[in-house]
């Protein structure tokens, strides 16, 4: 959503140091004259047939007033039907060196859905 620089008034910008010293998580807070509706949805996907996996998100954000709302849905799923596995050991028992290597064929899977739902009611804050 585009905001024009003539209803802004200001910008106020957060940086925790737990975002300056361990990642890129800056709080952005814009101020305007009046308040806009609109939102933005998007998707993204991630597939690797060959392998059995995919990775997608899909997103949809609404503001309307001092509200917005927010949901989010992520799944994740691996189908792995072949996973090659290999343990190799090595260690000494009473002076004596011994070697181990087994290796194995097994299944590996899963599928995961995260849901996210955000409501947000604020006096003076168009969050974008």
């Amino acid at each position: 959503m585009a905001i024009r620089p003539a209803d802004v008034v200001r910008i106020e910008h957060y940086a925790p140091p737990t975002s300056r010293y361990g990642g890129n998580q800056n709080v952005i807070n814009i101020i305007t004259n009046k308040h806009e509706s609109g939102g933005n949805a998007g998707i993204s996907l991630e597939h690797a047939v060959t392998t059995g996996f995919f990775d997608d998100m899909a997103y949809f954000k609404y503001n309307k007033g001092r509200s917005q709302i927010h949901l989010q849905y992520s799944g994740s799923y691996r189908n792995y039907k072949d996973a090659k596995t290999e343990e190799y050991y090595l260690y000494a028992l009473n002076d004596t060196l011994y070697e181990h290597l087994n290796t194995a064929t097994r299944k590996f899977g899963y599928f995961d859905h995260n849901i996210l739902l955000n409501y947000i009611n604020r006096a003076e804050v168009l969050l974008i």
